[in-house]
């Protein structure tokens, strides 16, 4: 196989600890169950794959520190939205309200990326500088059906007729319910909501239906228990559109409604309106714009914005008014009748479990402690390995914040894999017999050897910061252009490979 790969290590600053992320699923409300479609229904789109397999090039010697190639080459623009027609906030919309909820989830670090769904197309923009850079640069999958409700937290999801259809293994593709979750909950006409109502890390599922009732699966068992057991709120009015945030930062999930330009947010929690002086009106919009919600700037608050006709205002000072594109932001993404996303995404990356677990599969044979997935991490990981999909180029990232995570000068570890066809993470790390990270080079590593680093008989770099006592966290993301091939990258926190120093 023809597999580049390289371990970069520096030092890095900040610690994000991503939790844990559980969805029970079934239906509510009404005794009734609507039917249930098959698995076929949503239109899977797979990634082509190369099929002549080449021998192993490019791997760098073992050294006691390797540094960053800082390669940076110009990605070419494409346009998927047309231009911004104004900076004003009070252009007359034309939006239907076919549009889905504005619920954030927030349970990870890292600020969330907008997106579009149209005709069951997602469009993201990965890279995050708020416009459609093109396929190559940005990502666009299909999943779903056209009329679909969007439903995307840390994957891609829809709902459909009372049944939620979500992309649980976060390969992009519906694999059937028995890979991913296709679950009854609610009927045709709901609206999917859904947050952290109670906080913690295990997200609620709901649905606001046109009475403006709110059924929450309160206890997470997937079911409808009636009122007792589960939530059952009347907050807004029928017509509304809900939204669901983290308005203060405590990690608890509140509700609201968007209602002609207007925003009610139930501040206090208990589930209905109690007036202004206890709850939040605020004004911010027109009426038929789709309210969106999102911790644009990664400071863990959500804010409020409104999606019009492809351009997407934002409450960037959050103080709930529309001061104008220069202190706000007015962003353009989308065309007039999409349905806006926003949402934290592991677009290609797989699973994170199985990334997890092949690294301390090694880590638990020399007693260093487990690693946890960073949000954070696999944000930098992700945008590197487009970028070397995009381009074409095989290099570590610049140290800048951006494509390697880093803060006070100091940047996250690194390694990067390319391969000519699809492999799994499994293999990248464990299972190549030749060019994996941990499975091949640990026995170049002499584990009793007096002289810390030092690979004996080929290199051993990436053995020893999967294994780095102190890398408890980690972030991957991986790449795939037709004629390119497929590229991984892994970023690790605190890196490892530090001059003179043993990994464990």
């Amino acid at each position: 196989m023809k597999l580049k790969i390289f371990t970069v290590i520096f030092c890095s600053t900040m610690l994000i600890i991503s939790t844990s992320f559980a969805i029970a699923l079934q239906y509510p409300d009404n005794n009734q169950i609507p039917v249930t479609p098959s698995n076929s229904i949503i239109t899977p789109q797979n990634s082509p794959i190369l099929t002549n397999p080449e021998v192993a090039k490019d791997c760098i010697p073992c050294q006691n520190k390797i540094t960053a190639n800082h390669m940076v080459v110009k990605v070419p623009k494409t346009g998927l939205s047309p231009p911004p027609e104004s900076n004003a906030l009070d252009n007359v919309s034309t939006q239907s309200r076919s549009e889905p909820v504005s619920s954030d989830v927030s349970i990870e670090s890292g600020g969330h990326y907008i997106g579009v769904f149209r005709n069951a197309q997602w469009y993201v923009d990965v890279n995050a500088n708020h416009r459609w850079d093109g396929t190559g640069t940005d990502r666009t999958t299909s999943f779903g059906l056209a009329g679909d409700i969007p439903v995307s937290t840390y994957f891609f999801g829809v709902f459909r007729n009372g049944v939620w259809y979500l992309d649980t293994n976060k390969n992009g593709r519906w694999d059937g319910s028995s890979v991913d979750s296709q679950t009854s909950f609610g009927l045709a006409g709901d609206i999917p909501v859904y947050g952290l109502y109670r906080g913690g890390t295990s997200i609620q599922i709901g649905v606001f239906r046109n009475t403006a009732y709110w059924y929450i699966d309160w206890n997470n068992n997937g079911r409808w228990d009636g009122a007792v057991t589960d939530k059952q709120w009347k907050f807004g009015l029928p017509g509304d559109k809900p939204v669901v945030a983290d308005w203060s930062g405590s990690g608890v999930a509140r509700i609201g409604v968007f209602r002609s330009g207007y925003w009610y947010v139930d501040w206090n929690g208990n589930g209905q309106w109690d007036g202004t002086s206890i709850d939040r009106r605020w004004k911010f919009g027109l009426a038929g714009d789709i309210p969106v919600v999102g911790d644009w700037s990664n400071s863990g608050v959500e804010r409020i914005g409104v999606f019009r006709n492809g351009q997407w205002y934002i409450d960037w000072n959050n103080n709930h008014v529309w001061d104008g594109a220069v202190t706000d932001r007015q962003w353009s993404f989308g065309l007039a009748g999409d349905k806006p996303h926003v949402r934290h995404f592991s677009f290609v990356s797989g699973p994170s479990a199985e990334i997890v677990n092949a690294h301390n599969t090694w880590r638990s044979e020399v007693g260093t402690p487990a690693q946890t997935w960073s949000g954070s991490l696999e944000t930098t990981a992700q945008r590197w390995a487009t970028y070397m999909a995009t381009n074409d180029v095989f290099s570590h990232s610049p140290k800048d914040g951006y494509y390697r995570y880093g803060s006070g000068g100091t940047y996250a570890g690194e390694n990067i894999a390319w391969a000519s066809y699809d492999r799994s993470w499994t293999d990248i790390v464990s299972h190549l017999t030749t060019t994996s990270w941990a499975g091949t080079e640990k026995q170049y590593y002499n584990h009793a050897n007096t002289f810390p680093n030092c690979c004996i008989g080929g290199t051993c770099s990436h053995y020893t910061q999967v294994i780095w006592l102190d890398s408890t966290q980690i972030g991957c993301g991986k790449a795939y252009v037709p004629g390119n091939g497929y590229y991984y990258v892994c970023q690790y926190w605190s890196p490892g490979n530090y001059i003179g120093q043993k990994p464990y």
